[in-house]
């Protein structure tokens, strides 16, 4: 897959999310539900797109996905340590 067809295919995805999720907004079905049916209708059904297409792409994707969960782990571990209950006394006034 050429880095053209990868942005162009990339594009459509996000406009075909925008789409199922104005769908998704007006029918009150959940728009994940909306996106599995688009998916299962613009692949097996018609074709437009093979799953072959995406054999590369996928092993990116995850590679990246991984690093980005584990780096929102490793953040919010280390706010979770900082952060640490305020006095009782700075909450309600001593007189």
């Amino acid at each position: 897959m050429s880095l053209t067809s990868f942005f162009g295919l990339l594009g459509g995805l996000l406009v075909l999310a925008f789409v199922a999720n104005r769908l998704a907004q007006r029918t009150r079905v959940p728009d994940a539900v909306v996106l599995i049916l688009t998916g299962v209708l613009v692949g097996p059904v018609l074709g437009l797109v093979r799953a072959d297409q995406f054999e590369n792409v996928t092993r990116g994707f995850g590679t990246l996905a991984l690093i980005l969960i584990s780096n929102l782990l490793v953040v919010l571990g280390s706010v979770r340590a900082r952060h640490t209950p305020a006095p009782i006394s700075t909450v309600t006034q001593v007189p």
